[in-house]
């Protein structure tokens, strides 16, 4: 009898510690690896071309240094959704069409090329993605809002995803927030430009 309850402890053990262990690498390998987010956001269209989403996406690594690759989306616009969206390489000589005039990124700025170098362990990158969309304008996308979350897979094949980042009405989503270590052109500066006539603080 004492050898039959023991014998079952024993199991008990084994079976609790199983499931511990299980639990505790798949807690250690979600918070180890690659983790993506989305600080800001714009969209607009191209020079005689479609509508476009432009997110800035930060890259940074807890894990052992790896690349960051096969970028893709999936947006809501309005109560449209498009769930696999593939981004798309930026040409040297594509402006974006906004109200204040054209504008352009660098294709060095570009996330796929920056995170086609190995990411070391407590780094980041940040860098912009391109996703164009036939048979929307900026104005509809304005109008309705839009959601995006953004996939990208590690050297080994991990899937990543961010959290999903919404706008609703604006066309610059964080225009004014500075992202270190990005040429931002985009990037609004509030005006600091003194009043006439008012007096500087004491």
């Amino acid at each position: 009898m004492k050898v039959f309850v023991a014998l079952l402890g024993f199991c008990l053990f084994c079976a609790v510690f199983g499931a511990w262990r299980e639990q505790y690498v798949a807690n250690k390998t979600k918070s180890e690896g690659l983790r993506g987010e989305i600080p800001k956001f714009g969209y607009g269209s191209m020079r005689n071309g479609p509508a476009c989403i432009y997110p800035l996406v930060t890259i940074s690594n807890q894990g052992t240094p790896s690349i960051a690759e096969n970028f893709r989306a999936k947006i809501t616009i309005g109560k449209t959704v498009i769930p696999d969206v593939k981004s798309s390489a930026l040409h040297s000589s594509f402006q974006f069409v906004l109200k204040d005039g054209p504008v352009a990124i660098k294709p060095s700025e570009m996330l796929y090329e920056k995170a086609s170098t190995p990411i070391p362990q407590g780094g980041k990158v940040t860098g912009w993605l391109l996703f164009f969309f036939d048979g929307w304008t900026s104005d509809q996308l304005h109008e309705a809002g839009v959601n995006i979350t953004v996939y990208f897979k590690d050297v080994s094949g991990r899937t990543y995803e961010t959290a999903p980042f919404t706008d609703v009405g604006g066309s610059q989503s964080g225009s004014t927030l500075y992202i270190p270590g990005v040429e931002d052109p985009f990037l609004k500066w509030p005006d600091s430009t003194p009043t006439p006539g008012a007096k500087p603080p004491p």
